[in-house]
Parts: C-alpha cells; structure tokens; sequence
C-alpha cells in the first residue's frame, strides 16, 4: 500500500511570522486536500494537523515533523546538536505520555537529504520539493537540485530502502 503524509511547511503560512498554534493554517494544508480528492482510491493521503505526527509502518514508529523549530547552523546548515536534543526531547516526551517510542524521527526543513543512524531512534532529513531559490541563494550561495525521499518498510525488517526521487525536471 503506498502512503503519502503531507505535512504543512513554513513556506506558505498566512502570517509574516511562523507560528506553533495552528501552524497547519497555511496553504499546504489546503494543497494536501487538493492532493487527497485527486488522488481519490489511488493511494492513500494523509495530511495531519499535528504538530508530530506520529504514524505506524508494520512494525516501526515514524514521527513526522517539519523541523522549522530547529534553528540553523552546525555543519552545513544542519544543526545536529539541536537535532539530537530535539530527537531525545521527543522520545522522552512520547514515553511520559505512555506513547510507544519513535525508530524514526523524519523531518524536512533544512533543504538537504540526510540519514543519522541513532542509538534507539534514527533520523532522516528529506530534501526539499521546491529546490533552491532566491534565499538560499543569496545567504547561502547555494541552489539545490528539488528532490524528495522515498522510504520503503518491510513487515519483519523495518525499513530497507530509502531511495532519492530527483524532481529536477518537473520544476
């Protein structure tokens, strides 16, 4: 069965500042629901309005988020301090609240494509849909080429592929 979560950005908000109360209340939320009536038997859409979203694949814990709330820096532009802070934040978080804890945390934002293998919870970082732009451009002299991950689970072995979808030349 193909899944496809799509999670509201920071993008296309409705305000000048990002918020954390309804921080879905923005464009790509309206553009999931677009994504799910076209997509209709095809394959299933889902387009949360959690901050985590947290979501089972056979036997593995996903938690989705959009990562805005990590600020940049680090090693090319990736602030993996943060990161992990973050990431061991979120399991301690979801363990006092009696939630099963996460195997992968995955997060976009950054705009690059990574994978860091943790001790209980790995982290994966999907590139961006939309490729470089005038901001990245002019404070990082960087454009990237638009890409999307793709992440295939097997019912006893987790994950076993994650796969990097190139867009550039639908953009």
């Amino acid at each position: 069965e193909v899944e496809y979560i799509k999670l509201c950005g920071n993008h296309p908000r409705l305000t000048k500042k990002p918020r954390n109360k309804g921080k879905w209340n923005n464009f790509e939320y309206i553009l999931g629901h677009f994504i799910k009536a076209l997509a209709g038997d095809s394959y299933k859409v889902i387009v949360p309005k959690a901050l985590l979203y947290t979501h089972t694949v056979f036997n593995s814990q996903l938690g989705l988020l959009h990562g805005d709330g990590s600020k940049a820096g680090g090693f090319a532009g990736i602030p993996f301090y943060g990161l992990k802070r973050r990431q061991d934040g979120i399991q301690a978080l979801l363990s006092s609240l009696g939630n099963p804890r996460l195997d992968y945390l995955i997060m976009g934002h950054f705009h690059v494509d990574a994978f860091l293998q943790g001790a209980d919870c790995d982290l994966i970082i999907n590139p961006s849909l939309k490729g470089g732009d005038e901001y990245s451009i002019v404070n990082y002299s960087d454009s990237k080429e638009p890409r999307q991950t793709l992440l295939s689970f097997h019912p006893a072995h987790g994950l076993t592929d994650k796969s990097t979808i190139s867009l550039g030349h639908i953009t």
